[in-house]
């Protein structure tokens, strides 16, 4: 696989698990720099808000960083911003806490509290943006309740969340979640979940 998830919570481990062991990942802990062509304008734009604080800035340049866009990867600048959009609330980057913590990436020791804390509050704060229907936070939900990842498994669940967020806008996979939520579900557990999907209050 040659290119990036838009964001790692998209893909829980097990359904495309090539995607998150790719190289990028594994210098987040390793360590090492990766020679990457000259950073983008848009990347020097972010970083500039990262350096001031802002969460979702921090979050977005590491992403840019793993797309190679960032120029020379600074593994422990990376990991900094990462650990901070986290605590601020990025559900993006608490899901990758739980995978670091989890072992996911390179020789880092697992540590199961911290991970078991930071899947449940990247699964919080994905609900609650949810609810405020965010298309992406019911995208990442969708794949949460249908792999029992925060939340506990329920396939209903999964495929409402899922209908809703392509509501908004198309996701990476979102197909193949569909096509395997129909595969493991009844025609009456399906009807419960389009049910429940119009009963999902509009946005205001």
């Amino acid at each position: 696989v040659n290119s990036y998830p838009s964001c790692i919570l998209k893909f829980p481990a097990g359904v495309t698990q090539t995607r998150f062991r790719i190289e990028a990942d594994a210098f987040i802990l390793t360590g090492h720099e990766k020679e990457c062509p000259p950073p983008s304008s848009e990347y020097i734009e972010t970083k500039a808000l990262a350096e001031q604080g802002n969460p979702e800035a921090q979050w977005k340049a590491v992403l840019m960083c793993w797309r190679g866009q960032g120029g020379v990867y600074d593994s422990k600048q990376t990991l900094k911003w990462m650990r901070n959009a986290a605590k601020r609330g990025v559900p993006g980057a608490q899901l990758n806490l739980w995978r670091f913590y989890s072992g996911d990436y390179g020789d880092h020791k697992p540590d199961i509290g911290e991970a078991r804390k930071w899947m449940q509050r990247a699964a919080q704060e994905c609900l609650r943006r949810a609810y405020k229907h965010e298309a992406e936070s019911q995208n990442n939900l969708a794949w949460m309740y249908l792999r029992g990842e925060g939340v506990l498994h329920d396939n209903i669940e999964a495929y409402r969340w899922a209908c809703l967020a392509r509501e908004k806008q198309s996701f990476e996979g979102d197909q193949y979640l569909m096509k395997l939520l129909k595969k493991r579900m009844n025609p009456e557990e399906i009807a419960e979940a389009k049910r429940r999907k119009e009963t999902f209050p509009t946005a205001q």
